[in-house]
C-alpha cells in the first residue's frame, strides 16, 4: 500500500538517484584518461575523491540541520543544479587543482545537499514500509551506475574526456524532475524544545532554537551512538576506496581486458541491484535488525575482498564480483536505515543524527582515505588486507557493544 500512497516520492527519489547521485560510481572510469594524461599518482587520484567525499559530508551537516526550516524540495533542486554545474565546469579544466574546485567542491556540495534530502524525504514519509521504499530508492543508484558506465564507455570510445563529462553533466540535470516530486512543505519535525511557548515572543523563540541546537549536541553523550557513527564512517570510507580500486585491480593485477572488466563491473552492479531490492526480506521475514543486516554486508564484503588475493582468471573473478556486489548491496541498503532504526522512538532527532554521521564520515574521509591511497602503493594484496581488517574490526566492536 505504501507504494500507492506515496508513489510520487519514491519515483522522485529513484529519478534523482539514477541521474544525479550515482556520479561517484563511475569516477574511476570517467577520469581515467584525464589522470593518465596528467600522470597522476594513486594518492592524487584518491585525494580528489576524498576531498569530494569530505565536502559532501560537511555540506550534509548544514543541510541536515537546515531542513527543519527549509523545504526538502528546495534543497534537492539546488543540489541537483550544483552537481550538473560542477560536471559541466570540469569539462573546461585541464589541471589537477581546477578539478579539485569544479568536481571535489561543487559536485561535493551538490551530493551533500541531495543525500539528506532524499533520505529524510523517505524517512519522514514512510512510518511503515521504509525498508522497501529505501531499497527501491537505493536500487536507482545501482541502475544509474549501470547506465552511466555504458554511456561513459561509449562516449570515451568516440570522444575526448571533456566532451564526455560535458554530456554527463547535462544528463545529470534530469534529476531536477525527481526533486520536484518531493514534498514541498517542511517534512522534518522540529525538536520539541524548538517550539516556542508564545509564538509572538521573538526572544523566547530565539532561546528555544538555541536550546534545541544544544540538545542536538547532547546526542554525542550517548556512547552507543558514537560507536555507531565511527563504525558507519569507517565502513563507508572502506567501501568508497574499494569501489575506486577494484577496476584498476582487474586491469593492472588480474590482467583482464576491457570487455572482461566491463562484464565483472556489470555483474557486480546487477548483484548489488538484487540485494537492494530484496534486503528487506531479511528484516520482514527473518526479523533481522538493520544493524545486523549491515554487519552481514560488511563482513561478507571483507571475506570476498580477501578471496580476490587468491583467485585468478576471468570466471573466478566474475563469480567474486557477484558476491561482492550482493554483500555491498546489503551493506549500503541498510547504511542510513541504521540511524532511522536507532532513533525510531524519537524521529525528531533524525536530521541531527544524519548530520553528525556526515561529520564523522568527513573526518574519516580526510584522514583515513589518503592513508589507504598511500597503502595502495604497497600493492593490492596489502590494500585489500587492510580494508578487510578494518571491516572486521567494525564487526568486533559493534558485537562487543
Amino acid at each position: 500500500m505504501f507504494l500507492w500512497a506515496n508513489s510520487e516520492i519514491v519515483i522522485g527519489v529513484v529519478i534523482i538517484n539514477i541521474f544525479s547521485r550515482c556520479i561517484n560510481g563511475v569516477f574511476g572510469l570517467l577520469f581515467k584518461p584525464f589522470f593518465k594524461q596528467l600522470q597522476s599518482t594513486p594518492v592524487e587520484v584518491m585525494l580528489i575523491l576524498n576531498i569530494c567525499t569530505a565536502i559532501y559530508n560537511f555540506t550534509a551537516i548544514i543541510s541536515g540541520f537546515t531542513m527543519k526550516s527549509v523545504s526538502i524540495r528546495v534543497i534537492a533542486v539546488i543540489g541537483t543544479i550544483c552537481i550538473s554545474l560542477g560536471l559541466i565546469l570540469t569539462s573546461f579544466v585541464s589541471t589537477w587543482s581546477a578539478v579539485v574546485f569544479s568536481y571535489s567542491v561543487i559536485v561535493g556540495v551538490g551530493l551533500g545537499l541531495l543525500s539528506p534530502a532524499v533520505f529524510l524525504s523517505l524517512a519522514t514519509t514512510f512510518k511503515s514500509g521504509l525498508n522497501k521504499a529505501h531499497g527501491i530508492g537505493m536500487a536507482g543508484i545501482v541502475v544509474g551506475d549501470i547506465v552511466l558506465q555504458q554511456l561513459v564507455g561509449i562516449l570515451l570510445t568516440h570522444y575526448e574526456f571533456d566532451t564526455t563529462i560535458l554530456v554527463v553533466g547535462v544528463v545529470s540535470l534530469t534529476g531536477i524532475f525527481g526533486a520536484f516530486l518531493l514534498k514541498s512543505e517542511h517534512q522534518v519535525p522540529p525538536l520539541p524544545e524548538e517550539r516556542p511557548l508564545i509564538s509572538s515572543d521573538e526572544e523566547k523563540q530565539t532561546n528555544s532554537r538555541n536550546e534545541g541546537f544544544l540538545n542536538d549536541f547532547h546526542m554525542l553523550e550517548d556512547k552507543n551512538f558514537l560507536i555507531l557513527l565511527v563504525g558507519m564512517s569507517c565502513g563507508m570510507t572502506i567501501a568508497v576506496d574499494f569501489a575506486v580500486q577494484f577496476p584498476f585491480y582487474l586491469k593492472d593485477s588480474a590482467q583482464l581486458n576491457e570487455i572482461q572488466i566491463a562484464a565483472c563491473m556489470s555483474l557486480q552492479a546487477g548483484s548489488e541491484l538484487v540485494a537492494e531490492l530484496t534486503f528487506y526480506l531479511y528484516i520482514d521475514y527473518l526479523k533481522f535488525s538493520n544493524k545486523k543486516c549491515y554487519l552481514i554486508g560488511v563482513v561478507g564484503s571483507a571475506f570476498a575482498r580477501l578471496f580476490l588475493i587468491y583467485f585468478e582468471g576471468f570466471h573466478s573473478l566474475a563469480a567474486l564480483s557477484i558476491i561482492l556486489g550482493y554483500f555491498k548491496g546489503i551493506a549500503m541498503g541498510n547504511y542510513l536505515l541504521i540511524l532511522a532504526e536507532y532513533f525510531r522512538s524519537s524521529p525528531e532527532k533524525l536530521p541531527s543524527a544524519f548530520s553528525f554521521s556526515k561529520i564523522t564520515c568527513g573526518i574519516f574521509s580526510l584522514s583515513f582515505g589518503p592513508l589507504l591511497g598511500w597503502i595502495h602503493g604497497g600493492g593490492y594484496t596489502l590494500t585489500f588486507c587492510v580494508q578487510s581488517f578494518f571491516a572486521l574490526l567494525i564487526f568486533i566492536v559493534w558485537i562487543a557493544d
